[in-house]
């Protein structure tokens, strides 16, 4: 009996392996059983989601009892791996982005060292586990400060343009924190670029905050009462234009009597001007506001404000240093005089006629000046005794005078 049942199940096996059809069933068969149990059971399958990222909460709470995380800024550049168990059905519906992990500050209540719970929350499966479970957190006390604000500027703006001042919208920043972050900030800056720049900018910078050497300081653990600023920087072409010596004197002609005006020199002789194009096209050169010489005897030197076109945006001078040169005043003298015949440097005679000479020079020797220092001489060295025209030299006693005119410029003499 034994032996037929062990023959019967060779040929039922024998069959089978040589039945392709029977195989094909068998596998159809074992797909709709699984899918049979898989529907009605829809059984937990459990998956891990890494490196998610770690949110805050309660922190507002935790501040309103005066205290603050020293540690956040480490605590929020953790990542979380969380374990979750899912249906089956339900697990091709499960993200990242729809798990939420975080961490409590609201029943933080003391300072000091403490150690938090992470948790994770997800509207579809279970979670079975958090790694890290806790962190340990650094409580202070909490503390606030102003810092002021500046502006970085790097790069310049191309040569023929001028770059003025930065002007931020508000030039303070409020921030609070824990105690030994908020000690660590020293400076508050806008940073800015401006290489190459040809047109005025305006535009808002990032708040970034630096320590005493300037490393930057993370701001992730400061709450701060704005995150950036509106920065303006007017960017306007540029050149160089020439001061007009054309100064508008007063009393030019009334300076003291027997002195003029011998010069008007300026320093610096150009300004830099900067503004809109076609106001810069219709300045050929500054002028200047009037300046008063009236009485004076001696050199003037005063500041003079420039008068500048309504546009312009910028000029490196505003006034300059003006200086009138005031010295006597000159004038002539016009004497009738003989001319001597002069022979190896004696006198020998007189040309037949006298001349007018007019001398010229300051008026004080010129009022000093006698015939005496006047000589007017013809040179009959080497000529033989006849009658010539010879033109007539002049010499002066007053070095500082000069001759003008001499008329008749030649004269008649005989030679004995």
């Amino acid at each position: 009996m034994k032996e037929k049942l062990i023959n019967i199940c060779k040929r039922v096996g024998t069959r089978l392996r040589h039945n392709l059809l029977l195989k094909i069933m068998a596998v159809f068969f074992a797909v709709i059983l699984w899918s049979y149990v898989m529907g009605v059971t829809d059984p937990a399958r459990t998956h891990v989601y890494r490196g998610l990222s770690i949110t805050v909460s309660g922190v507002e709470t935790m501040e309103q009892s005066g205290l603050a995380c020293a540690n956040l800024a480490d605590i929020l550049q953790l990542k979380a791996d969380v374990s979750l168990s899912v249906q089956q059905s339900k697990l091709r519906s499960v993200s990242a982005d729809r798990i939420s992990v975080r961490i409590d500050f609201s029943g933080v209540s003391a300072e000091g060292e403490q150690t938090l719970r992470v948790s994770a929350y997800t509207s579809t499966g279970e979670v079975v586990s958090v790694r890290p479970s806790e962190v340990t957190v650094q409580i202070e006390p909490l503390v606030k400060k102003t810092v002021q604000i500046s502006c970085d500027q790097v790069g310049t703006v191309p040569e023929g343009y001028w770059q003025g001042e930065c002007t931020l919208g508000q030039n303070t920043v409020d921030i609070s924190g824990a105690k030994s972050v908020v000690e660590q900030v020293e400076k508050a800056r806008v940073e800015l670029n401006l290489a190459g720049a040809t047109e005025t900018y305006s535009g808002t910078r990032e708040i970034v905050l630096f320590d005493e050497i300037g490393a930057k300081v993370d701001p992730a653990a400061l709450t701060l009462s704005t995150h950036s600023v509106t920065v303006d920087v007017p960017i306007y072409p540029a050149q160089r234009i020439d001061i007009s010596e054309m100064v508008n004197l007063v009393g030019r002609d009334a300076v003291a009597p027997g002195y003029e005006v011998k010069d008007i020199e300026c320093s610096p002789e150009s300004v830099l001007c900067a503004g809109p194009q076609d106001v810069l096209d219709a300045l050929d050169s500054v002028t200047l506001e009037s300046l008063s010489v009236e009485g004076a005897s001696s050199d003037v030197a005063q500041k003079v404000k420039l008068r500048l076109p309504s546009g312009l945006k910028y000029v490196d001078y505003e006034e300059v240093e003006v200086v009138v040169r005031i010295g006597e005043a000159e004038k002539s003298k016009t004497l009738e005089l003989p001319v001597y015949q002069m022979k190896d440097g004696e006198q020998v005679g007189t040309a037949e006629s006298t001349v007018k000479a007019t001398i010229t020079g300051m008026s004080s020797a010129i009022d000093r000046l006698t015939e005496a220092g006047v000589h007017l001489e013809v040179d009959v060295t080497d000529l033989s005794p006849g009658e010539y025209t010879l033109a007539v030299a002049s010499r002066l006693d007053d070095e500082t005078l000069r001759v003008e005119a001499i008329l008749p410029d030649k004269v008649r003499v005989i030679v004995q």
